[in-house]
């Protein structure tokens, strides 16, 4: 790496670093004051924990900003004192000069996908259990607690449970069907089913139907190794998309697309949990394009245009999520549809940087 490439991220990561703290700290503070009431009654320690989990959270909100603040203030005051007219006179394109910038932001990219299915989801699990969010997922009593609970599972599996205890991992009332096709060949039915590695049925009765026959066994307990569903399949801790994994994200829709349910919301959720990713290193790409040239017109001018691409960008990002959810548009549109139109404007902001 040359020493001009040195210069250009030392100056950038310097200004993404006081962005991002700086951003951290209004948050936190605004955050605060506006739940001062909820927080006098809280322990201290849980206090502290939640604003710990909460850090990561506002990182993932602010970084687009912030990689746009410190690309258009780095790369702009260098072409505002002619730093850039220098190294391009002496033989540099501007895409050369520029290119430091875009292999970092395709590395804060990658780097925040892992960080968004790995770090994020468990910190906002611990942070929703200390003050949930008010949506319609927590008005139902616990979730952790069914009656007359139904599930179906893979391989035409259905449970019937008159209580199922997710604390627990265990139910009372248990009838397991099982089918092939859409012929039923074996029936479970116990006082009881528990979650000992595997399913243990106990105090029941096992009957098969073959041929047009009946065959009833009772038993007083019997391990049931051939269900393959966990209680995490059946009753899962995380209900927000926030605080799920893509794996655990993925599971759920195929849990819900068994039972019949809508799963609109969730597919278009975790499509957002790779395009919001992408959303860093456009935010990027659009200010040090645009900053390139402020020699012509101002810096706080450029800055200001750049901030108006941002506010229309995240507008478009919500709708694009809400017609994704309501199925006015699919899935995998409302997920990418900001990207798509600003990740357009990008490439040609970067691919007319040298001309504007």
């Amino acid at each position: 790496m040359g020493i001009f490439s040195r210069y250009l991220i030392r100056r950038f990561l310097y200004l993404l670093i006081i962005a991002v703290g700086c951003s951290l700290v209004i948050f936190i503070v605004i955050d605060f004051v506006e739940n001062t009431k909820t927080w006098l009654n809280q322990p201290r320690q849980e206090v502290w924990n939640y604003y710990l989990n909460y850090v990561p959270h506002i990182l993932y909100l602010v970084l687009p900003v912030a990689l746009l603040i410190a690309s258009v203030f780095s790369v702009g005051n260098m072409a505002r004192h002619l730093e850039l007219v220098a190294m391009r006179a002496a033989g540099r394109s501007v895409y050369s000069i520029t290119f430091p910038l875009l292999f970092l932001g395709i590395l804060i990219t990658g780097g925040m996908f892992w960080f968004g299915d790995t770090i994020l989801p468990d910190a906002n699990y611990e942070r929703f259990k200390i003050k949930e969010p008010k949506t319609k997922e927590n008005t139902s009593g616990n979730p952790n607690e069914k009656y007359k609970f139904v599930f179906i599972g893979p391989k035409n599996v259905t449970y019937f449970f008159q209580h199922y205890s997710g604390n627990r991992k265990s139910g009372r009332g248990v009838t397991i069907l099982m089918e092939r096709g859409d012929t039923l060949y074996q029936r479970y039915d116990c006082k009881r089913l528990v979650w000992e590695n595997h399913w243990k049925a106990i105090d029941g009765s096992f009957r098969t139907f073959e041929n047009g026959r009946i065959a009833t066994t009772k038993f007083k307990d019997k391990l049931l190794k051939e269900l393959t569903d966990t209680p995490a399949d059946l009753v899962n801790n995380r209900v927000f998309p926030d605080e799920m994994r893509m794996v655990m994200l993925k599971r759920r829709i195929d849990i819900l697309k068994r039972s019949g349910e809508q799963t609109r919301r969730f597919e278009t959720q975790w499509h957002f949990k790779i395009s919001s990713c992408v959303v860093n290193l456009i935010m990027l790409v659009i200010g040090f394009s645009i900053a390139a040239n402020t020699m012509r017109s101002g810096l706080i001018k450029r800055f200001g245009l750049t901030l108006l691409f941002t506010f229309c960008y995240f507008v478009l990002l919500r709708f694009g999520l809400i017609f994704g959810e309501n199925g006015t548009l699919t899935p995998v549109m409302g997920a990418w549809m900001g990207n798509m139109v600003f990740g357009s404007m990008a490439l040609g902001f970067y691919a007319n940087m040298g001309r504007l």
